[in-house]
């Protein structure tokens, strides 16, 4: 198999693609608030602190109040466009792009519940609007079975005390929206939802965040001792362990938003292994007997002597990368590619040019083919022999678009499932929360592709790619897990009603 030269102009730039009119309208905000944010996330990561000045970019520039109606002073984004920005912005920082998901899956609810005539909806979308609130939540802490526990006074207020953790940009939230249970938690019990003014009295924040990744969320401990919660200030009711009305139309808010987000970062990743690969990919200069080794090699069959760079000089190393049918199997691509070809996997090597060379390539056909095999490679005397990129390593670019466009399709897929006017029913989670499900491990499978292909310079720290790599793994932790989600879509398949996990 011939390596294909490698076109001087820049890779072309991973999915997702707009494909009606306004998907990427606000795509372009998204990139001028990323771009603060990646200036900032390394910092950020390195000390795991709040990403801070992409909060004021956003609160600059609008990008807290996307999804707020226009009619109430927002920017009218439907949730199809908050994915398309989300998936921007992640690509720029992931934890920015997660952190403020929290918020926008939030204001996409109350939007939700305002069009439906929800009483408070209106009111809390225009403050989002007129202040720029940030809303935090507690639902990864609390899900369908809450600890905390709220005690009923005569006035119908609420006393609450309780640890709420995973609450995303806590020090810059203006209230957060969680819950608690109505005396002591267990089957039978109730669960009512409010949401707290931050600060308020007997809330404080506990910083605990230090993690392996999306470290700049700022995802601390809420702690409530003895706050009041006015009659007023609860929004809704559920049995407890039971999504109820209100927790169902939350995280089919929510699950979209956050599957963009992991996208986003996953195609960054794709992207800058395939400029990587290309970088390594320049053309050589050959002198005299190296054009006639290779030339001859190619055409007899054999296998070639290489010098291979490493980090501690040269050496010999023997390309063998592509003698073996297994070299273009699907398990000689997997994320345990470095195997095809570790004679040019020097720090920063990985899937290299060098794979299968001229040199080794009559193993794909006999000796029928190298003659054709040398004619595609063979460089001109004295000349310089074209960039290339191994026919690995166009598979492994081929495997992360199938899994990116894969993933989008089935996260827009799911969007066009749930219609212009959609309920929020068992259905309709499932629907959203499958799509999660392909996103967030296609996007753990394509920054793993994405660091084979770049090689060993992306286990540094300095790299983007280990930042990504150790931010995608969030995305299977958020409710309904992977495996939670297959259970769920289960259930419902055998008729269950889906009101619990």
């Amino acid at each position: 198999m011939a390596t294909t030269p490698a076109a001087p102009e820049r890779v072309r730039r991973a999915y997702p693609a707009p494909v009606r009119d306004g998907d990427d309208a606000f795509v372009p905000l998204a990139a001028r608030i990323g771009a603060v944010a990646a200036r900032h996330a390394a910092e950020h990561d390195r000390d795991a602190t709040f990403v801070a000045p992409a909060y004021r970019a956003m609160r600059e520039h609008g990008y807290l109040r996307l999804p707020v109606p226009a009619e109430l002073g927002g920017l009218g984004a439907s949730l199809r466009q908050v994915c398309y920005a989300q998936a921007e912005l992640g690509r720029h920082d992931g934890a920015t792009a997660l952190a403020v998901s929290m918020h926008l899956h939030s204001t996409l609810t109350q939007a939700f519940l305002h069009e439906r005539g929800a009483p408070g909806a209106g009111q809390v979308l225009r403050r989002i609007a007129s202040s720029d609130l940030v809303i935090a939540t507690s639902g990864g802490s609390d899900w369908l079975w809450p600890d905390t526990v709220a005690t009923v006074q005569d006035d119908g207020s609420l006393r609450v005390s309780g640890r709420k953790v995973f609450c995303s940009q806590a020090p810059e939230a203006g209230a957060v929206s969680t819950c608690a249970v109505l005396g002591r938690p267990g089957p039978g019990a109730e669960v009512a939802h409010f949401s707290v003014p931050l600060p308020s009295p007997g809330v404080r924040l506990e910083e605990t965040w230090d993690t392996l990744g999306m470290r700049g969320t700022a995802s601390h401990d809420l702690v409530l001792d003895d706050v009041r919660v006015p009659a007023e200030a609860i929004v809704a009711r559920r049995p407890w362990g039971e999504f109820g009305d209100v927790l169902t139309t939350a995280e089919v808010h929510f699950a979209p938003v956050v599957a963009a987000t992991y996208l986003g970062i996953a195609a960054q990743a794709r992207d800058a292994a395939l400029t990587r690969a290309r970088t390594r990919a320049q053309p050589r200069t050959l002198t005299p007997a190296t054009t006639s080794a290779a030339t001859t090699s190619a055409a007899t069959g054999t296998t070639a002597s290489a010098t291979t760079t490493t980090g501690t000089g040269t050496s010999p190393a023997t390309s063998t990368a592509a003698t073996s049918p297994a070299a273009t199997s699907p398990a000689a691509t997997s994320p345990a590619v470095a195997a095809t070809g570790a004679a040019s996997r020097a720090e920063g090597g990985g899937v290299s040019a060098a794979e299968g060379g001229a040199a080794s390539r009559a193993g794909d056909g006999g000796a029928s083919q190298a003659g054709s095999a040398a004619s595609q490679t063979a460089a001109p005397p004295h000349g310089s022999r074209p960039a290339t990129v191994s026919p690995t390593a166009q598979r492994v670019a081929g495997l992360m678009d199938a899994r990116l466009r894969t993933a989008w399709w089935s996260l827009t897929g799911a969007l066009d499932d749930l219609g212009p006017g959609y309920a929020c029913t068992p259905d309709t989670l499932a629907t959203v929360m499958i799509a999660k499900r392909e996103a967030v491990l296609a996007a753990v499978e394509v920054v793993g592709l994405a660091m084979d292909l770049a090689g060993g310079g992306s286990y540094f720290r300095r790299s983007p790619l280990e930042r990504a790599c150790r931010d995608v793994r969030a995305g299977t932790f958020h409710p309904l897990t992977p495996e939670a989600t297959l259970l769920y879509a289960g259930k419902l398949a055998f008729g269950d009603p889906g009101v619990t996990e």
